[in-house]
């Protein structure tokens, strides 16, 4: 028999051994087959599914860098994983990507014991999973209380991250909701279409907090009532942070400066892209609903909504590192009462389309939807251009409808665009 002929003789023979390792992709399922969702884990290998049954699960779970799907069978409202606070719920360390799935969980009572102390809810290092469908509540770290996502490429879609909090670190916490740390090359973190809630980080960012996180994708967000005892009690974005935030409606948060989003770019370093954003009804006595400082003269905010009924100045840009405004197009920078733009930022205010009139919100509810635009607000057709993620608006609908009759489909400012009946 020639070389060739064995080699290919060899080769048809492993075909079928092929084959049937590719279509071996098993469910596990806890607790019928596996008693624990750990050891269901430890037995599986990429490309299977642990699927879990109703339940409160006591564990703390590891998923060493395998490709699975790690689901329940009913949703986040009948199965939950509880820590015990001993440490975090589910851990990310493997190099894990997008392919690895974790979904419909109530992950509470975790606390951070492990490096980097972060991510109390879900910790993730140097990973890229998707989280997607849970529920994250009642956990605490020093950053990320709810979830860390550091040197990531991760997914965080369609989750409720709320009422998580710092607990035992004497530096303090950023990121009461969510931490996006430090950046892993080029990759970057996507974050859509959660409601992040009732946060509280001691420091900076109560709902979301950017540090060094690269080119984040933020859009589709619902920010609200969350608390910091720094800034940011929103969303704190700093350092080398260029994110794409979009779509987001940010409403009800508290901190000392910039109580929607406070902004800190490092020198040399561009600040990212702001665009069609609703930021409402935040409180802080240095900005209510947004306050820059450093060198955020790179940033760039386009079609966003920025109204405050506190009493407070609602723009409020710092000019201690650089005393020149970020560059702001078509945005509505409004005060029911107090002044409206503060520092450096004043000299944007009536320029390249921005304007201070009252954006006239249904203003009906407690929800987001109180957020929408009536008829006749000066926002309808109002907004500039395109940008990634604003095809469709917070609520899904689709952009640039001709919203005053005039004939011209434009863009509405901030996240939710205005639908005539």
């Amino acid at each position: 028999m020639s070389k060739k002929t064995h080699a290919m003789l060899v080769l048809t023979m492993a075909l079928p051994m092929l084959t049937a390792t590719a279509q071996a992709a098993t469910t596990i399922r806890v607790p019928q087959d596996r008693s624990t969702i750990q050891a269901a884990i430890n037995g599986a290998a990429d490309g299977d599914t642990v699927l879990v049954a109703p339940g409160t699960y006591h564990e703390r779970i590891d998923f060493k860098g395998k490709t699975i799907t790690v689901t329940s069978s009913d949703g986040p409202e009948k199965t939950f994983i509880d820590a015990d606070f001993a440490d975090s719920v589910v851990r990310f360390h493997g190099g894990e990507t997008r392919y690895t799935v974790l979904s419909g969980f109530t992950l509470q009572n975790g606390k951070a014991s492990q490096y980097p102390m972060n991510g109390g809810g879900v910790q993730i290092y140097e990973s890229g999973p998707t989280i997607r469908g849970n529920v994250v509540q009642n956990n605490s770290a020093c950053g990320g209380s709810g979830i860390s996502a550091e040197r990531s490429f991760a997914h965080i879609e369609n989750n409720h991250i709320h009422h998580n909090s710092e607990d035992g670190c004497a530096s303090g916490n950023i990121g009461g909701g969510l931490l996006i740390g430090e950046r892993n090359g080029e990759y970057s973190v996507q974050v859509n279409d959660n409601l992040v809630e009732y946060n509280h980080a001691n420091m900076d960012g109560g709902g979301i907090g950017m540090v060094g996180s690269g080119y984040p994708s933020v859009y589709n967000n619902t920010i609200r009532f969350n608390i910091s005892g720094g800034r940011g009690g929103g969303v704190s974005i700093a350092n080398d942070s260029i994110p794409s935030f979009t779509n987001n409606a940010v409403y009800g948060n508290t901190s000392t400066a910039g109580g929607g989003i406070a902004l800190s770019v490092a020198s040399g370093a561009f600040g990212g892209y702001y665009n069609n954003n609703t930021v409402a009804n935040n409180q802080a006595a240095q900005g209510s609903e947004l306050y820059t400082t450093g060198f955020a003269a790179t940033v760039r905010l386009k079609n966003n909504i920025f109204f405050t009924s506190k009493g407070t100045t609602s723009l409020a840009c710092d000019d201690l590192y650089q005393p020149v405004s970020p560059i702001f197009r078509s945005n509505d920078v409004y005060a029911t009462n107090g002044a409206v733009i503060g520092g450096v930022c004043a000299a944007a205010a009536g320029e390249k389309g921005n304007v201070a009139v009252d954006p006239l919100f249904i203003g009906t509810g407690e929800g987001v939807k109180a957020y929408a635009l009536a008829a006749g607000s000066p926002a309808i057709d109002a907004g500039l251009g395109t940008s990634p993620y604003v095809e469709t608006d917070l609520m899904g609908h689709r952009r640039r409808i001709d919203g005053d009759g005039d004939g011209r489909r434009q863009f509405d400012l901030g996240a939710i665009e205005y639908r005539p009946h």
